[in-house]
């Protein structure tokens, strides 16, 4: 799942390139070793893979300002994302590559 403060153009975006702001970090996405398989993958065991890069990237560890867990240890528990930001995170968001 991908988490941002701005629009996403399936045209001419990388899911590979996130924004400052978004939930996912870009080393997770952009290894060599990261095949396009990957960015959809999912784990057959969420309850010990979310945050990790383990069981693929659908639940992978979150930048600095999100948070993400299983609401419980169930194997199909609800997958929670927080973030918390400062007004000051939000005006220095920006797109993958952009100066702030």
């Amino acid at each position: 799942y991908v988490l941002n403060f701005e629009d996403f153009d399936a045209h001419k975006d990388s899911i590979r390139e996130p924004g400052t702001c978004e939930n996912r970090v870009a080393s997770d996405l952009t290894a060599a070793a990261v095949t396009f398989e990957d960015l959809w993958g999912y784990s057959l065991t969420p309850a010990a893979d979310v945050g990790t890069t383990t069981g693929g990237l659908a639940y992978p560890p979150p930048g600095d300002l999100w948070s993400v867990a299983m609401d419980s240890e169930d194997t199909c528990g609800t997958v929670v994302y927080s973030g918390k930001f400062t007004w000051n995170d939000l005006v220095a968001c920006t797109a993958y590559g952009a100066n702030v």
